[in-house]
């Protein structure tokens, strides 16, 4: 939990700083969450957030289609559609 927490306020300092550099910290503990615990969609929800941020409409829909395939029940295309964190 401590590792989604940190990541989640890298990915939250990378939206309100626009710096990269917290995007690719972020990143680097994305792929480490996904791999200790490949089911938590709590790293998919990370990593469609570091797509948005990133602007990377293909790695935001495979993180909704890896979503979709392990909880078909959530609204992963509602949850990709909308707009980022506002920062103001």
């Amino acid at each position: 939990k401590t590792l989604y927490v940190y990541t989640a306020t890298l990915m939250r300092a990378a939206e309100i700083t626009k710096d990269p550099a917290y995007g690719t910290q972020a990143d680097a503990l994305i792929k480490q969450g996904a791999q200790r615990a490949p089911t938590r969609i709590e790293f998919i929800r990370l990593q469609m957030r570091l797509a948005v941020f990133q602007n990377n409409a293909e790695a935001l829909q495979k993180a909704v289609a890896r979503g979709k395939k392990l909880r078909p029940d959530l609204p992963w295309d509602e949850w990709a559609s909308q707009p980022p964190i506002r920062t103001s």
